[in-house]
């Protein structure tokens, strides 16, 4: 019985019987690692991973694999290769109709565009990511995050420690509400 690396509950799961599941698994602790300040943990993980990605040549399989090499990538410095990455995944999600991928990815780029100062270009993105969410009618209080997103880096007004936070929790507040449809006024 083949068992994935990582321990805890990865090893309840047997690769060999439920290879889709143990990719999940192995992928989202990779992720989780990552998140967590311990990217060559991530990476080690990943790695023991790579044999699990290649049963799976499907789109989702691989651009995750692409997106979460792009993570641990940024987290380990590589910035310029970690933007490239997301670039890639963004690209490939939108062909791929794959919308709210799409949008958190776009979040990661936005992020690595902000560490490097690069705000015309994350100006352009929040600007393109709005115009996409407006088109497929998602929440206005997304619409107005990526608005306000762009306001404050024209402005230059978000403070790098600012900065941390605010990726992050727009990514949190995606993941949250994604699915979820504004509430609709009632008529009185």
């Amino acid at each position: 019985m083949g068992r994935p690396a990582g321990g805890g509950a990865n090893t309840l799961i047997d690769s060999e019987a439920e290879p889709r599941l143990a990719l999940c698994a192995q992928h989202n602790l990779a992720w989780f690692l990552n998140d967590a300040g311990k990217p060559h943990e991530a990476l080690a993980t990943l790695e023991l991973s790579r044999s699990l990605y290649r049963q799976f040549p499907d789109t989702w399989a691989q651009l995750r694999l692409r997106w979460l090499e792009g993570r641990i990538n940024r987290t380990l410095g590589d910035v310029a290769g970690a933007e490239h990455t997301f670039r890639r995944c963004a690209d490939a999600f939108l062909k791929k109709d794959l919308n709210f991928e799409y949008v958190l990815v776009s979040i990661d780029l936005a992020e690595t565009l902000a560490q490097q100062k690069r705000f015309i270009e994350l100006i352009q993105l929040a600007k393109l990511v709005r115009a996409l969410l407006q088109a497929w009618h998602l929440h206005s209080e997304m619409i107005a995050l990526w608005h306000l997103v762009g306001e404050q880096f024209r402005k230059r007004s978000i403070q790098e420690r600012v900065e941390a936070t605010l990726f992050r929790d727009m990514a949190l507040y995606v993941r949250q509400h994604w699915f979820t449809p504004e509430k609709i006024p009632r008529r009185t």
